[in-house]
C-alpha cells in the first residue's frame, strides 16, 4: 500500500473513531495519518479535536498551530483555537486568534459573535456591541445572536432594547400557537390556576411540563417543572425532570446538579443514575459515568441502555476487551439489537480484528438493510482489506440511503480513482 493510501486509511478509521467517541483509537489513526502525511493540515486539525475531547489542553493547542502553519486562512481552525485558549484563561491569545478569522474574511458571523462573547465576558460591552451587530449583518435571524445582544444592552443598561432583542429571539425559539396540536398544553395552561380557581399542584406542573417535553417545547417544559419545584422543593421528580430538559437543551453541568439532588432525594430510581451516567459521560468524566452506570445497573439489571453506555465508557478508556464482554452478553439475550452488533463492530475494528468487525456489520445490515453507518463501516474495512471493488458496493449503498453522506462520497471518489475508472 502507498503512503497516500496508508494516510487515506488511518484518516477513515480515525473519523469512524472519531464519530464513536472512541478517542484513544481516533488519536492513534490521526497520528499514524500525520506521520504518513505531515503536511495535511486536515490530519493535524483532526487530531487536535480528538486531543481537545480528551482534554489534553497543551497538545491540542499544538496541533491546531501546526494545521493552521499549512493552511493559515482557515476559518475553522482558528476559531477552534481561539474557542479553546479562551476556555483556558487565555484571552489576548483567543482574540488574537477571533481577530484573524475576520481579517480572513470580514463575513465571518462566527469570529464576529466569538469576539463579542469573549470583549462581554471580561466587562468590555461597547466593544462587544460593535462585533455582535457586525454578526448580526450576517444574520439577523439569528436566535442566539439576538439573545447576546439582549445581554449585551442589559449590560449597558439600555433595558427596553435588551427586551425587545429578547423578544425577537423568543418569537424564532418559539413556535406560534397555531402549531400546537391536540398533544401540546395550549397557552391557558400557563395559568397557576385552573378555570375554577384553584392553585394547580406540584404534580400538575410536572404533568403539563411533559407534555410539553414529549412535544419537544424544552423552554414550556422546564417553566412547568420549575413551577412543580417551586410548590415542592423536596420532590425528586421535579429534580430529574428539569435535568433531563437541561441535558437536552446541551447544559450538560447545570443538569448535573439536578441529578445530584434527585439522586440525593430518590437514590433508588435506576433512570436517574443512568441520566446521570450520560451527563458526565458528555463531559468527560469517563470513570464517574461508569460509577453512575454500574449504580443504574444494580438498581435495574435489566436496563440494556446501561451496559450499552458502560460499554462505551469502557472503550473510551481503552478498555476494549471488557466493552466486546459486555456487547456480547448483552447479544446472548437480544440477538437482534442491531445497535449492540454495530457498537461490537466497532469495537472489533479499533482492535484491527478487522474480519469479526466486518461480520458485525452484516449483521446488522441483515437487521437493518437501510443502516448507512453500517453501510459505511463495512466500506472502510473493506477498503482497508484492499477488497476495493466490494467496499464501492456498499458506499453506492449508503448514498443511495444517504445522498449527502459527505465521508461516503469522498471515500467512494478515492476508490473510483484507485481503481482509474475516473
Amino acid at each position: 500500500m502507498s503512503a497516500t493510501s496508508r494516510y487515506k486509511s488511518h484518516m477513515i478509521q480515525g473519523n469512524i473513531a472519531f464519530r464513536n467517541m472512541d478517542y484513544s483509537k481516533a488519536k492513534e489513526e490521526y497520528t499514524k495519518a500525520v506521520k504518513e502525511d505531515p503536511k495535511s493540515s486536515e490530519a493535524w486539525y483532526n487530531l487536535a479535536l480528538t486531543l481537545e475531547n480528551m482534554m489534553n489542553y497543551e497538545d491540542a493547542i499544538e496541533a491546531y498551530k501546526r494545521a493552521i502553519k499549512l493552511k493559515p486562512r482557515e476559518e475553522r481552525y482558528w476559531n477552534n483555537l481561539g474557542a479553546l485558549v479562551a476556555e483556558l484563561g487565555r484571552v489576548k491569545e483567543a482574540m488574537r486568534c477571533f481577530d484573524k478569522v475576520t481579517d480572513i474574511n470580514p463575513n465571518s458571523k462566527e469570529g464576529w459573535y466569538n469576539k463579542a462573547v469573549l470583549l462581554a465576558k471580561y466587562g468590555r460591552f461597547k466593544d462587544a456591541l460593535v462585533c455582535i451587530d457586525a454578526a448580526l449583518r450576517e444574520d439577523p435571524e439569528d436566535s442566539d445572536l439576538l439573545m447576546a445582544k439582549s445581554y449585551i444592552l442589559e449590560a449597558l443598561g439600555r433595558t427596553k432594547e435588551a427586551q425587545d432583542y429578547m423578544d425577537a429571539a423568543m418569537k424564532i425559539l418559539t413556535p406560534p400557537e397555531e402549531m400546537y396540536d391536540s398533544t401540546r398544553v395550549d397557552i391557558f395552561g400557563m395559568y397557576d390556576t385552573d378555570a375554577s380557581g384553584r392553585p394547580i399542584t406540584d404534580l400538575e406542573w410536572l404533568d403539563r411540563g411533559s407534555k410539553f417535553h414529549l412535544s419537544g417545547d424544552l423552554e414550556r417544559a422546564e417553566y412547568c417543572y420549575r413551577k412543580a419545584l417551586e410548590l415542592n422543593p423536596s420532590n425528586p421528580d421535579a429534580y430529574f425532570a428539569i435535568g433531563n430538559v437541561l441535558h437536552e437543551m446541551g447544559k450538560a453541568d447545570e443538569a448535573l446538579r439536578y441529578y445530584l439532588k434527585a439522586a440525593e432525594l430518590s437514590p433508588d430510581k435506576s433512570d436517574v443514575w443512568y441520566n446521570m451516567g450520560n451527563t458526565y459521560l458528555d463531559l468527560k468524566y469517563i470513570h464517574r459515568a461508569i460509577e453512575c452506570y454500574d449504580r443504574a445497573i444494580k438498581l435495574d439489571p435489566e436496563k440494556v441502555e446501561a451496559y450499552i453506555n458502560k460499554a462505551a465508557a469502557l472503550r473510551m478508556l481503552g478498555r476494549i476487551d471488557e466493552a466486546i464482554s459486555i456487547y456480547q452478553r448483552i447479544l446472548k439475550k437480544e440477538p437482534k439489537n442491531s445497535t449492540v452488533w454495530f457498537n461490537l463492530g466497532n469495537a472489533f475494528d479499533s482492535m484491527g480484528n478487522y474480519r469479526k468487525a466486518l461480520q458485525c456489520y452484516e449483521q446488522v445490515l441483515r437487521i437493518d438493510p437501510e443502516n448507512v453507518e453500517a453501510w459505511y463501516n463495512r466500506a472502510a474495512v473493506l477498503y482497508e482489506r484492499g477488497r476495493l471493488k466490494e467496499a464501492l458496493k456498499s458506499l453506492e449503498r449508503a448514498l443511495s440511503i444517504k445522498p449527502d453522506f459527505k465521508d461516503a462520497a469522498i471515500l467512494r471518489d478515492d476508490i473510483l480513482k484507485e481503481l482509474g475508472t475516473v
